[in-house]
């Protein structure tokens, strides 16, 4: 299946959703949780979700340091979101 993601006027081809995408979005969506566990750092989060994006998309982003955390959150999740509802994506009428 090939993945194309629309957002602020660009058009991206995502990667297909393989074993290493799926553990990805794993993390992205088990990550609060794994934070308020104490198994991560808010630092290590917001990491995962700048390499889920930089996966995804092929672009390279500046350092954590620089990103609206807010922006980078709600990029991966909007991503997240995306492969885990193809259908609706692509069939919004269901």
């Amino acid at each position: 299946m090939e993945y194309y993601y629309v957002t602020c006027g660009r058009v991206y081809r995502l990667p297909t959703r393989t074993l290493e995408v799926d553990e990805a979005i794993d993390r992205i969506v088990t990550g609060e949780d794994r934070l308020r566990a104490g198994e991560i750092t808010r630092r290590q989060l917001r990491g995962e979700q700048r390499d889920f994006i930089t996966l995804c998309t092929g672009e390279q982003l500046p350092p954590l340091e620089e990103m609206d955390m807010t922006d980078l959150e709600l990029a991966a999740l909007a991503l997240v979101d995306f492969y885990l509802s193809p259908a609706k994506t692509i069939y919004p009428n269901i």
